[in-house]
């Protein structure tokens, strides 16, 4: 897209100001965080595994996820106009996550906390990837495993789909990402 995009990854402890900014305590000044400098210059944050923030921090985005909304510094000194930001037409806000927002109970997801409905009703578009297709897998994994026998990488993304679709069922309790199948693909390459 060329346009700026920042990544914040989700966790417990994560408080407001890691997205929406902070006052330097070396300089008493505010620090704008990712959400007011895309929203004034445009770009795409990008807040990953989003269920593992506290519902209360996602709440306080839902006025810049709203159509036309903005974004509220609550916490920059200062009237609610220096704490208003009209984002910039290109400012988009984007949410990674492995539970559709639902939280998980099953141990799969450590963390991952149901949210609000109201957070969720804000976001316009969902998108559920699911696996590449084992063409599509098997490529992926020979371009990134140098040396990979391509019957090899075939092989590999079979047994991770039967890893799959055990786990999908709840019969074993890890699966194997893509992620796992490089690492070990370069084991094998090696």
């Amino acid at each position: 897209l060329r346009m700026p995009f920042i990544r914040i990854n989700g966790r417990a402890d994560m408080e407001s100001s890691a997205i929406f900014g902070t006052i330097d305590p070396s300089t008493m000044t505010w620090k704008p965080g990712p959400a007011e400098e895309l929203a004034r210059y445009g770009g795409v944050l990008c807040v990953d595994e989003i269920s593992l923030l506290p519902a209360g921090i996602n709440m306080s985005m839902q006025y810049m996820l709203e159509e036309n909304g903005k974004v509220y510094l609550a916490d920059k000194p200062g009237s609610s106009d220096e704490k208003t930001v009209t984002p910039h037409e290109w400012f988009r806000v984007v949410a990674t996550d492995n539970t559709q927002l639902q939280g998980d109970t099953s141990g799969r997801y450590v963390g991952a906390q149901v949210q609000n409905e109201a957070m969720l009703d804000r976001f316009g578009t969902t998108i559920e990837l699911t696996y590449l297709s084992s063409k599509h897998e098997t490529d992926l994994l020979k371009s990134r495993c140098t040396g990979l026998d391509h019957q090899v990488a075939a092989d590999m993304v079979r047994f991770a789909s039967i890893v799959r679709d055990m786990y999908d069922k709840g019969n074993v309790q890890f699966t194997l990402s893509p992620r796992s199948l490089i690492l070990w693909g370069r084991k094998v390459a090696y």
